[in-house]
């Protein structure tokens, strides 16, 4: 294995280690048990990956999705899940954000 491959592995399973982690999985295996819950937490979560992408005005585009995933707000565990998911996403933006920043591929200038 060579050495980036290597220090990868451990960056994942650091990731995979913290309390953000293990709760967000806990939180999924108790989601998992509820299908109605699951299939309305995948709903909001394509909606909100889509609305996203589409870069539309995001400001009343989230007013809009809170208000239809209402239910899912007012729902300890699913509002839980939604927020430790947050994090998690986070977390692991914050960590592509640090590579891509020290590594540059740019090309060189003239």
């Amino acid at each position: 294995m060579d050495a980036v491959t290597e220090k990868v592995d451990e960056l994942v399973e650091t990731i995979l280690c913290t309390e953000e982690y293990r709760h967000y999985r806990k939180l999924a295996a108790e989601i998992e048990k509820d299908v109605e819950l699951s299939r309305r937490l995948n709903e909001f979560r394509k909606e909100n990956y889509d609305m996203q992408v589409a870069g539309q005005n995001l400001y009343d585009a989230v007013d809009g999705l809170r208000a239809k995933y209402a239910d899912l707000f007012r729902n300890p565990l699913a509002n839980d899940m939604i927020e430790t998911e947050n994090s998690v996403c986070r977390l692991v933006r914050s960590v592509y954000m640090e590579i891509s920043r020290a590594i540059s591929v740019d090309p060189p200038r003239p």
